[in-house]
């Protein structure tokens, strides 16, 4: 294997990576495969398993559909999780393909439910609107509405909406 064909395959598993990433980030295959336009998350599930190439046109175009910079598919984003990533810090995430942890290991913390109930709905708020957000700033909502969720006890949609329009 030449160094060039090394280099390219190198950049072609970053950019399956961070489209990873990103699919977690906006809700999974299928949301964002109607996000950028596509009729099922097939598709976008064969471009994150590494079945299709992330071409140089397809990545730059998935980047200008979602609002991320130009390249940031093809850039070391440090190993720092993405929000939406399970963290490989705590005892009960597992990352996809690695072994599934202990039975004793996987129950998530009790906080859990209330992130995954504040996504959801930040998620359907942000469809519903038709506002799509770049990662940074979707993490910024969650980390806002989930703040406020444990300070009410719940998730908040009212506030959730409100903070949604920031974006518009």
């Amino acid at each position: 294997m030449t160094k060039q064909t090394e280099g390219v395959d190198a950049l072609l598993e970053l950019r399956r990576a961070n489209f990873r990433r990103v699919t977690t980030l906006f809700g999974g295959p299928t949301r964002i495969a109607g996000l950028l336009g596509f009729k099922s998350g097939s598709y976008i599930s064969q471009l994150a398993s590494g079945h299709r190439p992330l071409t140089d046109k397809r990545s730059r175009a998935i980047e200008e559909k979602l609002n991320l910079d130009r390249g940031w598919l093809d850039k070391e984003h440090g190993g720092t999780p993405v929000f939406g990533e399970l963290d490989p810090n705590n005892s009960w995430a597992r990352i996809p393909g690695e072994a599934k942890l202990a039975a004793e290991e996987s129950t998530p913390p009790t906080s859990s439910k209330l992130m995954s109930d504040v996504v959801h709905a930040i998620g359907a708020v942000l469809e519903e609107s038709k506002i799509i957000a770049a990662p940074a700033k979707f993490a910024t909502l969650v980390d806002l509405a989930f703040e406020n969720a444990q300070l009410r006890g719940g998730v908040d949609e009212a506030f959730i909406r409100k903070i949604s329009t920031l974006l518009k």
